[in-house]
């Protein structure tokens, strides 16, 4: 793995340790599965360490160790967690469970994983389950109740720095690859969380803002790369949860979140040509990233790339060439 490489792994893990703790913070207070993939123990320390030390200041953050010989997730959580408004769960253990030819501990974990979904309905707290990729291949059959429910999926690739013993990377990388297509939500996820957000909330809460941005984000990057089932409709809902996301940022004054809103939606009107709806938010966003950032910032870089290519598939070559 080559520096280039390792560099461009760093930064992809970094945008998966903010989207699993704006997550974990948008679900304080609901029952929220999350599911963390992580193959190397020094790797899994450090990012949960970073996000304890970012949240602990107005949570309650616990972490639970899962029985090897009764590995079910309920009992786990519900003997180890005091259940407080702020209350947010870290599971930890999965990675020991069928190691050595001890198959029977995986097979019980998957089997409390499928039915147990009306067992934590109680719980009401973000629940980080932390599983290595070998498990993680196999939850999808094993226990597709459990898997049709998740709230989200965060795969951390392999650091080379953070990487011990006989971890194969290639292995790793090879899993994640094949299982890390698109985001890491799925939309039907994403819109039952804004449900339960908006009912527990409302419509207009700092934590609701923030899975406007994610289901804009989500719906327009579906488009984008043709995934979308009906292109149309979810370029409609890509403006709609971004104009949303907008309003709220900008009365929260979320200012790099607001940046990036803008940024995106900007990018759906450039893609279907509307240039003159697209300028005025790319230098809205060039113009606050400026404002929030300094030196050769890469967020920076990216507006004034945004606004060079608009300018040039317009033709205004003269104004694009100092970009």
């Amino acid at each position: 793995m080559n520096n280039l490489t390792n560099q461009s792994i760093i930064n992809a893990n970094e945008q998966t340790y903010l989207s699993l703790l704006v997550s974990v913070e948008a679900g304080v207070g609901m029952l929220q599965i999350f599911i963390a993939v992580c193959d190397a123990d020094r790797q899994r320390e450090n990012i949960i360490a970073n996000y304890e030390q970012e949240l602990a200041p107005n949570h309650n953050i616990y972490r639970v160790y899962l029985d090897s010989q009764e590995p079910s997730l309920k009992q786990a959580i519900t003997q180890q967690v005091t259940l407080t408004e702020n209350a947010i769960a870290i599971v930890l253990g999965a990675e020991t469970l069928g190691s050595f030819n001890q198959n029977e501990s995986l097979k019980k974990f998957f089997g409390y994983l499928q039915w147990t979904r009306e067992a934590l309905r109680e719980l009401k707290m973000p629940i980080i389950l932390w599983i290595p990729s070998r498990i993680y291949d196999q939850i999808p059959k094993q226990a597709p109740d459990f898997w049709s429910w998740r709230n989200g999926v965060f795969h951390f690739q392999p650091e080379l720095s953070l990487v011990q013993g006989n971890f194969s990377i290639n292995q790793s990388l090879g899993n994640i690859k094949d299982n890390q297509e698109g985001s890491v939500f799925s939309p039907e996820q994403l819109e039952a969380s804004l449900a339960e957000a908006i009912q527990q909330w409302g419509a207009d809460s700092s934590k609701t803002e923030v899975l406007y941005s994610q289901l804009g984000t989500l719906y327009a990057e579906r488009v984008e790369s043709a995934k979308s089932t009906d292109k149309q409709k979810e370029l409609i809902l890509a403006q709609e949860y971004l104009e949303k996301a907008i309003v709220l940022q900008t009365k929260f004054q979320k200012l790099e979140a607001l940046a990036t809103s803008l940024n995106n939606l900007a990018g759906l009107y450039d893609n279907q040509g509307k240039y003159s709806e697209a300028e005025p938010l790319y230098l809205d966003a060039l113009e606050m990233r400026k404002q929030l950032f300094t030196g050769d910032h890469p967020d920076v870089a990216s507006s004034l790339n945004n606004l060079a290519l608009l300018y040039h598939n317009q033709g205004k070559y003269s104004e694009a060439e100092p970009l």
